[in-house]
């Protein structure tokens, strides 16, 4: 969403390489940052998420020339636990980002003016059932949040995992040259979430 954003909205464009840093919280949006971690975003994706070694270009869902393929978001590959949503017969979801506010530190922080943080909030956008970007924001199945809460499926930091001791070692990626999901700042999200 943010590299669309940096990428396709006049305000977007107009960020400096050190502000779309301040906003993604990544030393860079190219090497290692956004650009790299967009291409995993493909799970989000009912058309782009399968290994296409395993399963056949001509089987793969696709809105217009075959809607009834499989779909190869990582929610219908989970469609088990989460259930098909009764309107659309798709898994149902649980990726939402409403309420969140893009960009707050960085304009706590002086980077952006509040334009550029209205502006950012007002056009970050979100993605549809099939993962094609969108203008209004990304809104979760609620019986999908209650079963991934139910089944441990959000690492909350609950129940007595404070009082178990953890060892994390974690791949650190943050300045692999193709970017990584494996950032510093999971292990600190896990500590704060335990505390």
């Amino acid at each position: 969403l943010l590299q669309n954003y940096f990428d396709n909205t006049t305000t977007g464009q107009n960020l400096s390489e050190a502000q779309r840093a301040s906003i993604t919280g990544m030393e860079s949006t190219v090497n290692g940052g956004c650009n790299p971690l967009g291409a995993g975003a493909d799970v989000v994706n009912a058309s782009e998420g399968c290994d296409e070694n395993v399963v056949p270009v001509s089987v793969i869902f696709d809105p217009v020339t075959n809607p009834e393929g499989v779909r190869c978001t990582i929610w219908d590959n989970m469609i088990n636990i989460y259930g098909p949503d009764p309107q659309t017969g798709y898994a149902r979801r649980t990726y939402d980002n409403t309420g969140i506010q893009y960009g707050l530190q960085s304009y706590l922080d002086g980077d952006i003016n509040m334009k550029r943080f209205l502006d950012l909030n007002e056009f970050i956008g979100g993605y549809d059932n099939n993962g094609i970007l969108q203008p209004a924001r990304s809104v979760a199945n609620q019986d999908a949040l209650n079963i991934a809460y139910k089944t441990g499926r959000f690492n909350t930091g609950a129940g007595n995992w404070a009082s178990v001791p953890v060892i994390d070692r974690r791949t650190y990626q943050d300045v692999s040259a193709n970017g990584n999901v494996h950032q510093f700042v999971n292990t600190y999200r896990l500590r704060a979430r335990l505390d």
